[in-house]
């Protein structure tokens, strides 16, 4: 796997997470040895969310092309 960032080698990792006060949570993720870019599950869905949300967005405004404005010249006198 490849990072997004830097093109760098991703290995699997484990980080603790401070869950509440019944103990600790231990999270798989994906962390970049180049860089540092840690990716998880939920990190993950958020960013691929985002880009569903951005395409969607863009389809649309594509779509609305405005035709080009036209100001009409009024007659001076009728």
């Amino acid at each position: 796997m490849g990072c997004k960032r830097c093109q760098g080698l991703m290995v699997s990792d484990a980080f603790i997470d401070m869950d509440d006060d019944s103990g600790y949570l231990w999270l798989g993720v994906w962390r970049c040895v180049n860089c540092g870019e840690v990716i998880d599950f939920g990190v993950d869905q958020n960013r691929r969310h985002q880009r569903f949300v951005v395409a969607g967005a863009m389809r649309r405004l594509r779509g609305r092309r405005r035709p080009p404005r036209r100001d009409h010249a009024l007659p001076l006198s009728a």
